[in-house]
């Protein structure tokens, strides 16, 4: 139950035609199909063609195409599995500047620099 509430509320954030990455493993993919699947438990899935031949099918499913892609591309995934490639990206922007930031800071100025730099050779003089 709270798995199919966290299913519908994602959906919307994707649309056909976003770039994506899934996961596990870090996938890339563009999405081409969102939306309910009756042959599948219930709640939205999110059909993608991935870059490399990863998936498990070409668009259909049990019988029914949802999409087109080469054979061993496509894949069905729940919507908590599937991020917008953007989001992603963003998010890996923002964790990296907040670690360059973080060693800025922990990093001694110039002055103190200076001064270790003087006082390791004149350790060894």
């Amino acid at each position: 139950p709270e798995e199919q509430e966290e299913d519908y509320s994602l959906a919307p954030s994707l649309f056909p035609g976003d770039r994506c990455q899934t996961e596990p493993n870090s996938r890339l993919a563009r999405v081409m199909f969102v939306g309910q699947i009756s042959s599948m438990p219930s709640g939205y899935w999110i059909g993608v063609h991935y870059d490399e031949p990863v998936g498990k099918n070409d668009g259909t499913l049990n019988g029914k195409r949802y999409f087109r892609c080469p054979p061993g591309h496509g894949g069905f995934v729940r919507p908590s599995r599937c991020s917008r490639l953007a989001d992603v990206l963003r998010l890996e922007a923002e964790a990296e500047a907040a670690a360059e930031a973080a060693l800025e800071a922990a990093a001694p100025s110039p002055h103190v620099r200076r001064r270790l730099i003087l006082i390791i050779l004149f350790a060894f003089v």
